[in-house]
C-alpha cells in the first residue's frame, strides 16, 4: 500500500542538543517510516529547472531493542488484534487447520512474521465465504501489516 508523506512541517528533533542529534533523530525517523524519497518521471525536466533535486542517501539504522517500551507496546497491540482473529469462529476453523499462525506469533517484528500475514490473508481470500467473518478477519490481517 503505497503512502505518501510530505515532511513540510517539521517533526521537530526529540531531545537532540545539536546538529548532529537532530540529524540522527530526524534519520531514525525516516527510517522507521521505512520512507524514501522519489520523484515525478514525466515533466522532471520542468520540475528540475524550477527546484533543486533532493540528495538520496542511504544510512543503515539499528534495529530497536527488544525492551524498548515503543516495540513492548506495539507487541500488546498487535497481540489484541491477533486475539480477536481466534474470536472471530472463522478465524477459530482457519487456526485449528493450521499451525502457521501459532508460529508466526514468536516472530512479531520480523520478515518472516510480515509473510505469515500475508499468506493467512491469502488463505481468508480463498476460504472465508461468509462476508462478515472475512471483512472482520481482513480487517484484523490488514492492521497487522500496517503495525
Amino acid at each position: 500500500m503505497n503512502k505518501i508523506l510530505g515532511l513540510t512541517a517539521s517533526p521537530g528533533v526529540g531531545n537532540s542538543k545539536n546538529m548532529v542529534q537532530a540529524k540522527c533523530y530526524i534519520t531514525k525517523l525516516c527510517a522507521n517510516l521505512d520512507c524514501r524519497i522519489s520523484r515525478p518521471k514525466i515533466y522532471a525536466h520542468e520540475l528540475n529547472a524550477r527546484s533543486r533535486s533532493p540528495k538520496e542517501i542511504q544510512i543503515m539504522v539499528k534495529g530497536r531493542p527488544l525492551e524498548d517500551p515503543y516495540f513492548r507496546e506495539i507487541g500488546v497491540i498487535m497481540e489484541c488484534i491477533e486475539d480477536k482473529i481466534k474470536v472471530v469462529e472463522a478465524g477459530r476453523a482457519l487456526m485449528k487447520e493450521n499451525d502457521e499462525f501459532t508460529k508466526m506469533v514468536s516472530r512479531r517484528g520480523t520478515q518472516s512474521y510480515e509473510q505469515g500475514v500475508v499468506n493467512l490473508k491469502k488463505k481468508i481470500q480463498q476460504t472465508i465465504e461468509n462476508g462478515d467473518d472475512r471483512r472482520e478477519l481482513m480487517t484484523c490481517v490488514n492492521y497487522l501489516r500496517v503495525s
